[in-house]
């Protein structure tokens, strides 16, 4: 009896609060929901206002907000507490295991966002993201961010770059950014364990854009120094060490009606 009390009693609260939500006008659910988001919402909205508003509009101040709201991210925010077993070394022990987990959080054609888990001593391989905004926000661990700039395009394979000093980012640290010409090449390592990052990009790998067609990631490999910190890169398929499994996201819920707000009311 107890039990069905529970499941009588959750059902009825789960009712009124769809039907509340369903008969109360859009302004003010969205104010409503805003109340009851939680952080994880509350950063989808403000990356999807972000990136998807025309022609990028009060864009600066935007991306701010998206940076102090990442900043301000746990992983316990995403389901993704310190004791859960994707962080235990065993975890990572398993034969056939990848050494990168992906979980994906959301996903649409101006931004994705999600975290990658990277087990210790691996890294994700250098790569580029061409015409794209990329923010990490360290949620466990420590990774080592190894970031170039093209400075020149030599052919269809090789570039010049200017090197940037490495940096180790800790989950106390604030988010890093790389733009479309600058920083936006980029080696991820962990350091002394696993580690995780939220990873934000805009707009997404392959998504079209029509001056410029559909982007694909592009893997690198160092060829030599050039000059005081310059270098020279070269194209490479991936790496047959590296590849991704998933795991399923399993924080709050996600409230698209509020989460795609912005983007809806330009329509």
């Amino acid at each position: 009896m107890f039990f069905k009390w529970c499941f009588v009693t959750y059902f009825r609260h789960s009712c009124v609060h769809n039907l509340v939500l369903f008969l109360t006008p859009r302004p003010l659910k969205i104010k409503l929901l805003e109340k009851m988001a939680g952080h994880i919402n509350l950063l989808l909205k403000q990356a999807v206002t972000t990136f998807s508003m025309p022609a990028k509009t009060n864009f600066p101040k935007n991306i701010e907000k998206l940076k102090c709201l990442l900043d301000k991210t746990k992983g316990s925010d995403l389901g993704l507490h310190s004791e859960h077993d994707i962080f235990k070394q065993e975890s990572w022990c398993h034969p056939g295991k990848a050494p990168v987990t992906y979980v994906q959080i959301y996903d649409d054609d101006a931004v994705s966002v999600g975290v990658f888990i990277v087990a210790e001593n691996m890294k994700l391989p250098l790569h580029d993201h061409p015409h794209m905004h990329g923010l990490i926000k360290v949620i466990y661990g420590t990774l080592k961010i190894s970031s170039y700039t093209i400075s020149e395009c030599l052919d269809d394979k090789q570039v010049d770059v200017e090197c940037h000093t490495p940096i180790n980012l800790h989950y106390i640290d604030p988010p890093c950014i790389l733009e479309p010409n600058h920083q936006n090449l980029h080696e991820i390592e962990s350091v002394d364990g696993v580690a995780a990052f939220v990873d934000i990009l805009a707009p997404p790998y392959d998504v079209l854009i029509p001056e410029l067609g559909k982007r694909k990631c592009t893997y690198f490999k160092r060829i030599r120094q050039t000059g005081v910190n310059k270098m020279l890169l070269e194209s490479i398929e991936s790496p047959s060490w590296f590849w991704c499994d998933q795991l399923p996201y399993s924080g709050p819920h996600i409230e698209e009606d509020f989460v795609l707000h912005e983007k809806t009311s330009e329509n």
